[in-house]
């Protein structure tokens, strides 16, 4: 089969067993095949069995011969070889479908999250939705399948048995089939309910989870010994358990009340008609071998009926509401571009002019203006820096000009275009971009700096010497081979300068012409920050740069520096023109020239 593409998709229970057919068909065939036969197999089973037990008796008392008994114990021996058989064929069959399910479904979430607009990423609802559908999106399907085939079995199991107690007693097999809708409705509401309340707690364990991280993660191990905080931290853990804790304990007493009741009153209902149908045997209308026959069916459907049916149905409905969420998933709005394949090459794209005009932009759901009326232009081969406090919008604006929220009022024009005409492909291989929050592959070095792109040694060992990397990686025994992290026996780990600056190189790799920079020497020591704008101004003599700092002395040599204040550009110019003005930048930079004397 083909790669799945879920975009748009429309998930429903009828259309997941579909798609699950198509992914295996020859075990999907064979398995309704085996639960066809294990439907029916319970009626055949109380038919042989009653017919063994008829002529054992007939047998005792002088009547037939031993011969008449061989059939149906045959048939009794081949019912239990198959009961035994199909659990080991279906099984191991089943684990081949769902590893195919797995491979197949998790590429294409995986891909579609890598394609789902950044504004929607940035979305708590979005992050709640992929935790409950889009990481282990094969075990919904599972659940789906597992139900729909289970409640197939449990369909033709009790109805084969139901027709062969009616033609006995017709009013009871009616009487039994009324109860068994009721509970299947019961169970219906109990896994919506079921559903409904994991829905509800998907945030409080994503909180969850983050604690745990807080409580164990290794950057965090020197503050958990100095403030001793992990008493607090354990205990907002223990809380949140608490709560969900709670909340699963009364769904779990609401269902277990229900189903015992249940139960209770089917069983009872079941003994009653086996009383009932005393009369027919003494009357001779039932034998003796098919009144304890369909005394055992009418235990294991009701058996069936309270517990395992009941589960199914649960099951179906979380399924069903599981497909929904799939659904939503699907239908998240994509980033216009097509994931790069394997020997595509990046298209060739030239950096000439970044302009913004008027701009305004406020986030998703927010009443706040974060860039009110921004304009500036930037010019091929210069360097730029955007300064200014906490919240100034610095980081909004490189969003902005990388495409991420295509919401915004005023133009913003690339290359005289209008940034949105251009597709995602063209925007990546147009910028080049280390972000201060920079990812930490725990990878090789050389496939954190090109991935899976083909790069020459002199392109990705210029960059590595470009940030002072390069001496550090030829004393590694395996050189620029070695595995960062410890994922793999024999990795090491890098200080959070060496992994800045491995984030540096990998935007010097990429090809970027227009390169930005979100504070890119944050975790560097004022030195070795000196250096690396120094080896910066030497790369962009063909590139265009711009940076994000709070430090303003490492940006004194740029062309031009804006100043951001409350979502506006209040000041721009060189170094010298704005240390000339006395305003906001000069203020800013003279509480900050202690740092550079």
């Amino acid at each position: 089969m083909r790669l799945l593409n879920i975009s748009n998709q429309q998930f429903t229970l009828w259309k997941t067993v579909c798609l699950v057919f198509r992914i295996s068909p020859v075990f999907t065939l064979l398995h309704m095949a085996a639960c066809l036969i294990d439907g029916i197999l319970p009626a055949l089973s109380l038919l042989v069995n009653a017919m063994f037990v008829d002529r054992v008796i007939a047998r005792f008392n002088g009547q037939g011969d031993i011969v008449s008994i061989v059939f149906p114990l045959t048939g009794i021996l081949l019912i239990l070889l198959w009961q035994n058989l199909s659990k080991v064929i279906l099984r191991h069959g089943e684990g081949i479908r769902n590893r195919k399910v797995k491979k197949i479904f998790q590429h294409a979430f995986v891909e579609k999250i890598s394609k789902i607009e950044y504004r929607q990423l940035e979305s708590p609802k979005t992050q709640d939705l992929i935790k409950r559908v889009a990481l282990e999106p094969e075990e919904h399907v599972k659940v789906i399948m597992g139900s729909m085939t289970g409640i197939g079995v449990l369909f033709l199991q009790n109805i084969s048995v139901l027709v062969i107690v009616m033609l006995n007693v017709w009013w009871a097999g009616i009487l039994m089939i009324a109860g068994t809708v009721l509970l299947g409705k019961l169970s219906v509401r109990a896994g919506e309910e079921d559903y409904q309340l994991q829905s509800g707690i998907t945030v409080e364990k994503r909180k969850q989870d983050y604690l745990d991280g807080v409580i164990v993660n290794k950057y965090g191990v020197l503050e958990r010994s100095l403030f001793s905080y992990t008493p607090f931290v354990g205990g907002q853990y223990q809380k949140l358990f608490s709560d969900t804790y709670q909340k699963e304990k009364i769904f779990l007493k609401k269902w277990a009340v229900r189903g015992k009741s249940s139960g209770i009153l089917t069983t009872l209902f079941a003994i009653a008609t086996l009383f009932l149908l005393i009369p027919g045997v003494r009357s001779g209308q039932m034998t003796v071998g098919l009144y304890i026959s369909v005394m055992n069916a009418v235990f294991s459907v009701i058996s069936a009926i309270t517990w395992n049916f009941s589960s199914q149905m649960q099951n179906l409905a979380k399924g069903r509401a599981a497909a929904a969420d799939m659904t939503a998933f699907c239908r998240l709005p994509e980033e216009e571009y097509v994931l790069r394949q394997e020997g595509r090459e990046k298209p060739a794209m030239h950096f000439e002019s970044l302009e913004f005009r008027d701009v305004h932009f406020r986030y998703p759901g927010s009443g706040h203006e974060v860039l009110e009326g921004v304009s500036f232009r930037l010019e091929a081969g210069r360097q730029y820096a955007f300064v200014g406090k906490n919240g100034a919008g610095k980081t909004t604006v490189i969003k902005l000009m990388l495409g991420l929220y295509p919401d915004y009022e005023g133009e913003i024009r690339v290359n005289g275009k209008n940034v949105k005409e251009y597709t995602w492909e063209q925007r990546s291989a147009l910028f080049a971009c280390v972000w201060q929050d920079y990812a930490k592959y725990q990878i090789t070095i050389k496939e954190n700096l090109c991935f899976d792109e083909e790069k020459t040694q002199e392109e990705w060992k210029r960059a590595l010497m470009d940030v002072e990397l390069y001496e550090t990686v030829q004393k590694l025994p395996d050189g620029v081979n070695t595995n960062l992290g410890r994922l793999v026996e024999g990795g090491m780990d890098f200080s959070d300068g060496q992994w800045q600056r491995l984030a540096i190189a990998r935007a010097f790799v990429s090809g970027g012409e227009l390169m930005i920079l979100d504070e890119p020497t944050a975790s560097l020591d004022p030195m070795a920050e000196s250096r690396v704008y120094q080896e910066l101004a030497k790369l962009s003599r063909n590139k265009t740069a711009v940076f994000i700092t709070h430090r303003l002395g490492a940006v004194r040599g740029v062309d031009t520096i804006f100043v951001l204040e409350d979502g506006k550009v209040k000041e721009q110019g060189t170094h010298q023109e704005l240390m000339e003005r006395q305003g906001a930048y000069s203020q800013m930079y003279l509480s900050q020239q202690k740092w550079y004397l």
